[in-house]
């Protein structure tokens, strides 16, 4: 979900989309497997914390452009 009020990019919709693919698998491992501790599953989280922070990045590099243009 992007907050914000900006039309996402190729880019942007790109990263949602893994992210949301990558969440319903690691939902779907730990109902699997029924451990947080799993390796597999511990991998599966970094790789989406790691979409996630990337798109949280994007997200306030654009906040930033807009309170500039804003001005003071």
């Amino acid at each position: 979900m992007i907050i914000s009020n900006h039309i996402p990019n190729e880019e942007e919709s790109i990263i949602v989309h893994k992210i949301e693919e990558l969440r319903q698998h690691l939902i779907n491992a730990v109902l699997d497997i029924n451990s947080f501790n799993d390796e597999y599953v511990i991998e599966l989280s970094q790789e989406l914390d790691t979409y996630i922070l990337q798109l949280q990045k994007k997200n306030y590099s654009l906040r930033l452009k807009d309170k500039r243009k804003a001005g003071p």
